[in-house]
């Protein structure tokens, strides 16, 4: 099940997985490397376009943690920080997947007990801090999320 809407500066998505709370969470976040698409979705394929490789992708624990992708150079890209760290419940996170010295963005992530599973709930937010381009890139966000969560519900299926 995915339930998507782009509800003025709010990018919403959900997706419901076939594991408890805590496997749901630790996927996300400890396990994030196995399911996120780092040959489309990294700064390595943005910035460096096969000259560098992903090494690691990987979400350090706690508030203040890091999410940063390792480089086959050795380097590493730092995409976010860790705001809210409420396992098997929440993760919020700064957002910046790439090399600019533009603003970064919020995104937070719920796991909710449902019947099937786990509902993991994605509330992307702070595009009013890019001005002119706010929309469009709200809009781009809402159309990428969307493949990235089946990789994440593929992952847990199997």
């Amino acid at each position: 099940m995915t339930d998507n809407s782009l509800t003025q500066s709010r990018v919403v998505k959900a997706v419901t997985l076939p594991l408890p709370p805590d496997a749901a969470f630790s996927l996300f976040t400890d396990r994030i490397a196995e399911w996120w698409p780092l040959h489309t979705h990294s700064v390595a394929a943005d910035t460096y376009e096969g000259r560098l490789t992903v090494t690691d992708l990987r979400f350090e624990s706690g508030v203040g943690g890091r999410i940063v992708e390792s480089l086959s150079d050795g380097s590493q890209a730092e995409w976010g920080r860790v705001l809210v760290w409420e396992p098997p419940q929440r993760v919020g996170f700064t957002w910046r997947p790439n090399l600019t010295d533009g603003p970064h963005t919020r995104v937070e992530v719920t796991f909710a007990p449902a019947v099937e599973g786990t509902v993991v709930e994605l509330v992307h937010t702070g595009w009013d801090a890019f001005d002119g381009s706010a929309e469009e890139r709200r809009i781009r966000y809402d159309r990428g999320w969307d493949p990235v969560l089946q990789r994440l519900v593929a992952a847990a299926d199997g």
